[in-house]
């Protein structure tokens, strides 16, 4: 299943105190993927907040594809009493789980493997700006994942990776810098790894493999 959601009124400017509200429902064993093509909004008034279940991405995510956890996930717009812009128009996509790439491009969820490697964006090239990356990794019920960093290059104290435990529940670890992060071996069968970077000075990145 795919499709496309457009802000209302689009080409057009959106209206004012707008409240709306989209779910988007793939066949059980699938995920979704969401690929803004346009997007503009009036900046901090004006949102699209996609929610995965309890974990919302925020609009500072749009730009970028973002793959779900599970078959569901919701768009949720707002604008405010005032400024106006010309809102957004979202590309969606079912996409079974075990098709999903081991190794993609800014986050995603990587399930049905039992290996596999992430890069920061545009690894071994330097990563851009602005980014908000995170990686979802599950295997069996019962099973363990060991992750692995291999190369680590990132800028110290402002560009972080976060590494989660537990489905986003525990924090592990909080690297930055250029010292390779010790391997890590998860207590239940999910990971999250989470990779802020902000505007200014870029770094070739991360490898790592599980």
């Amino acid at each position: 299943s795919s499709g496309t959601i457009l802000s209302p009124n689009y080409p057009a400017q959106y209206h004012n105190n707008l409240h709306c509200t989209w779910t988007i429902q793939g066949e059980v064993g699938q995920v979704i993927r969401i690929e803004p093509e346009e997007f503009s909004l009036e900046m901090e008034y004006d949102t699209l907040k996609v929610y995965d279940g309890e974990t919302v991405f925020n609009a500072t995510l749009i730009g970028v594809d973002v793959r779900s956890s599970s078959n569901v996930i919701h768009l949720v717009f707002t604008s405010d009493e005032s400024i106006r812009q010309y809102g957004f128009t979202i590309n969606y996509e079912g996409q079974n789980m075990y098709l999903l790439p081991s190794s993609v491009t800014c986050g995603g969820y990587l399930s049905g493997r039992s290996s596999g490697v992430i890069f920061s964006p545009n690894y071994p090239g330097q990563y851009g700006n602005n980014l908000n990356c995170t990686w979802t990794i599950e295997v069996d019920v019962g099973e363990g994942i060991k992750i692995s960093p291999a190369d680590f290059s990132i800028e110290e104290g402002s560009d972080t990776l976060k590494l989660y435990d537990g489905g986003n529940v525990t924090l592990i670890g909080e690297y930055s810098g250029s010292c390779v992060p010790a391997p890590y071996v998860s207590l239940g069968n999910s990971l999250v790894v989470g990779f802020v970077a902000d505007f200014v000075v870029r770094r070739t990145g991360f490898s790592a493999r599980y």
